[in-house]
């Protein structure tokens, strides 16, 4: 007799005791089974069943065990895990999958664990790793993958030019070949976190000169100017119109077209750790030499040539959707999130109690009064997100819309938001602390998973942390201003402990993060939902 989902289930339910939780009948789904991790990393694995199942995918969902560490194992990392056990989940339909999925997931969860990072093969997917070869075999896992190697990148540079290519410089610095290492354990490579040390604290190296590959999960190996990258805060502190992507990210670095820094090829002429030995200075003399001085553009002069490229649309868009919209004119990296999908935070008791804060700050000090945020565009950011052209922007319009009545039905009771204390990222960015609220934090999930599988571009790679933004020093505001660098605490002081206010939830905005505002002053909104 085949198995049933029910005999999958306890078969799952005995093997892992009481990490095993289900829920049965729940709203659509007829299970709902959720195994936590405790080791090598705590994490919750959630599938929710349907009545097709198994022909129809299990939804996944991950989040981050009782005793979870959010610095190890971020929301990007649990995104990574989701997406490729969602992958391997499509290519299993038909069958019970379950236990094949919870399998995979420990291996990669313990390659992630061993190398602290994931290293992701050319074709490789959950299903084809062999649970035999763990990290402590001295082997490399290929855990974690998204076939990286059919993937489309933003650039398609040569490795090298001409110029290069004829010339000793790849030479210098020789990798180690097959035969050198056979039967050796391989060196450790150095971290991409090592390499972004040296790029920006050795004064020989030009940062316009580097260049990053990095995993976008929806859009593949992308590639982009080291300097379009904040490197200097944790990702958790840039605000919305700064580009940051977590370390684990990050596929390899190139010096003007050469590749210095690979994870997946186990190179690295930066440290030479991946035994090739040699000197980096000399690597980047002789490159000098040959390519000559005629091209050098220092980094400042790089950013100059971005701010003159022209006018560009504020949310990266088509012009047909500017037409409609409105002309509104600033550089922004496509890569960048363009839209926010928000709460507002209009109770008036509250903003009046924020506009007390920013108020103090500003007496204290008048220079910060450019780096306040307008009391009437006091919002909670559920997700970032990009959407380049009119049909992009209607997916994420009509998945919203398609997900109202699941909201609707998940949230019956109107949820309300209270943000208490002062806080701040790193002193860049002053906000009120949403106090923990499992509602609020379920709702935006659902938003984040909604979005997700309706094919929107998530742009949310790092941990997301609500909170309701007061003031924030980002650089384009300590280049107009002179502002100071960071946010003394002393001055919100007497405010630190202060209760700011409640929300209650009831409308989700969809809106391009840009300068112009509607009349009642928050941000233009391409959709106002009630929830």
């Amino acid at each position: 007799m085949a198995l049933t989902p029910r005999d999958e289930i306890a078969s799952i339910v005995e093997q892992y005791g009481n990490a095993c939780k289900v829920m049965v009948n729940q709203g659509d789904f007829q299970y709902i089974v959720a195994v936590e991790f405790k080791a090598p990393i705590a994490v919750k694995v959630q599938f929710a069943l349907t009545d097709d199942y198994p022909q129809t995918a299990p939804e996944i969902i991950i989040k981050p065990g009782t005793q979870g560490d959010e610095s190890i194992f971020s929301e990007g990392c649990r995104g990574d895990l989701r997406f490729d056990m969602t992958a391997q989940a499509e290519e299993m339909l038909g069958e019970l999958m379950l236990k094949e999925l919870l399998d995979g997931a420990q291996i990669w969860l313990n390659s992630f664990a061993a190398y602290g990072d994931i290293y992701s093969g050319p074709s490789t997917s959950l299903k084809q790793l062999d649970s035999s070869k763990s990290p402590s075999d001295g082997q490399s896992v290929q855990a974690g993958s998204i076939a990286t190697a059919s993937l489309p990148s933003k650039q398609s540079s040569k490795e090298t030019n001409a110029a290069v290519a004829g010339s000793p410089i790849k030479q210098s610095i020789a990798k180690p070949t097959d035969a050198d290492t056979a039967g050796k354990k391989l060196p450790k490579l150095r971290t991409s976190e090592d390499v972004i040390s040296r790029i920006m604290w050795d004064k020989q190296l030009k940062r316009s000169r580097f260049t990053v590959g990095y995993l976008d999960r929806f859009a593949g190996v992308m590639e982009d100017k080291f300097s379009a990258f904040c490197w200097d805060q944790p990702i958790n502190a840039v605000d919305n119109d700064t580009l940051a992507i977590p370390r684990h990210r990050i596929q390899f670095f190139k010096y003007c077209g050469v590749k210095v820094w690979d994870k997946n090829e186990r190179l690295d002429l930066v440290f030479g750790s991946d035994g090739s030995g040699g000197d980096f200075s000399d690597f980047v003399a002789q490159f000098e030499t040959v390519q000559g001085n005629d091209d050098e553009i220092d980094e400042g002069d790089m950013e100059q040539l971005d701010d003159e490229d022209g006018d560009v649309d504020a949310w990266g868009i088509e012009d047909d959707l500017e037409d409609a919209l409105g002309p509104t004119k600033r550089f922004q990296n496509p890569n960048r999130p363009n839209f926010f999908i928000g709460v507002r935070m209009n109770n008036p008791e509250l903003v009046e109690k924020a506009e007390e804060i920013a108020n103090h700050i500003v007496e204290q000090q008048p220079i910060f009064q450019s780096c306040i945020l307008p009391s009437k565009c006091l919002h909670i950011t559920l997700a970032t997100v990009r959407l380049n052209n009119l049909t992009e922007i209607n997916r994420a319009i009509s998945t919203l819309r398609e997900m109202r009545g699941k909201l609707q039905e998940q949230f019956p009771e109107p949820i309300d938001v209270t943000v208490h204390k002062l806080d701040s990222f790193y002193q860049n960015v002053l906000y009120g602390k949403v106090v923990p609220n499992p509602k609020f934090e379920n709702l935006a999930e659902a938003v984040r998973t909604g979005l997700e599988k309706g094919g929107v571009r998530m742009m949310d790679v790092h941990n997301w942390v609500p909170h309701m933004t007061i003031m924030k020093i980002n650089r384009p505001t300590q280049k107009q201003y002179g502002v100071p660098r960071t946010i003394d605490p002393a001055i919100y002081h007497d405010f630190k402990n202060v209760r700011i206010g409640v929300q209650t939830v009831e409308t989700i905005f969809l809106c391009p993060i840009g300068v112009d505002r509607r009349e009642d002053g928050f941000y233009q909104s391409v959709l106002e939902m009630k929830i």
